[in-house]
């Protein structure tokens, strides 16, 4: 059910503040992208490194998940898939705001495509302590809902909205909006989900971004002898706003 519509960004309102068009090659410099095949606590089957992840000169960044493990060793033995998680944790993080994207997600048994914010003092406190806000995540099992989630230690929350057609139809926009009162989930300039804070969030420090496109693991199972590789995740912007102070008089 829509409970509330999202406008977009108006001005005078919300100030951009970080944004990445990736218009060009050196738009990869924002991200650093992560690596290794441990199955991140989640037994993904995926190895991740940065040659997956490239800008199609039509805008877009394209984040490939390869039935190819690139020689690599995971933790169940040769990696048998590749892809890409890439983060702005050294480039840049924020508190509060307006968190958007505009993705083309792809849909199928095993594919697990994000995109995601992480407090940035996980290093310190660890997770879910540092909290988690999943600005949407999808599987193969449910093909036309988009899903939104936030973790912390002891409280999780969850909303869902169903599409009328697959995700990975066409482009949407995913965002949060974030303030100290709490969190709205949208897609597509409608509100459908809401977290109200709460004494002790961990939601009250500046978080960084994620995107990734996983492979297999305990949420989307494995994939199936229908899933189309190479898969990919189109990324046509990330922009980030912060909320404008009212004007004086």
């Amino acid at each position: 059910m829509v409970t509330q519509q999202a406008t977009a960004p108006a001005a005078g309102r919300w100030k951009l503040t970080w944004q990445d068009e990736f218009n060009q090659p050196t738009s990869l410099r924002k991200w650093a992208f992560q690596t290794g095949g441990t199955g991140w606590s989640l037994k993904q089957l995926q190895w991740y490194g940065a040659s997956n992840a490239s800008v199609d000169g039509q805008g877009d960044l394209v984040i490939t998940a390869s039935k190819s493990g690139q020689g690599r060793q995971c933790w169940y033995g040769a990696c048998r898939y590749s892809s890409v998680r890439m983060n702005t944790l050294s480039t840049f993080t924020q508190a509060y705001g307006r968190f958007e994207a505009r993705i083309q997600v792809p849909i199928a048994a095993g594919l697990w495509p994000a995109f995601w914010l992480e407090g940035a003092n996980i290093s310190k406190v660890g997770w879910p302590r540092c909290g988690e806000v999943d600005i949407v995540e999808s599987n193969g099992q449910d093909p036309d809902v988009v899903q939104g989630y936030a973790h912390a230690l002891h409280n999780n929350h969850n909303g869902y909205f169903t599409l009328p057609r697959p995700l990975s139809a066409g482009f949407h926009v995913y965002g949060v909006d974030w303030n100290p009162q709490g969190i709205t989930w949208f897609v597509d300039g409608y509100r459908y989900a809401h977290m109200n804070a709460y004494p002790g969030w961990p939601f009250s420090h500046p978080f960084y971004i994620i995107l990734d496109l996983a492979v297999g693991g305990a949420w989307p199972g494995p994939p199936g002898a229908s899933t189309h590789f190479p898969a990919r995740m189109l990324v046509d912007w990330v922009r980030v706003y912060r909320a404008a102070p009212p004007k004086a008089g």
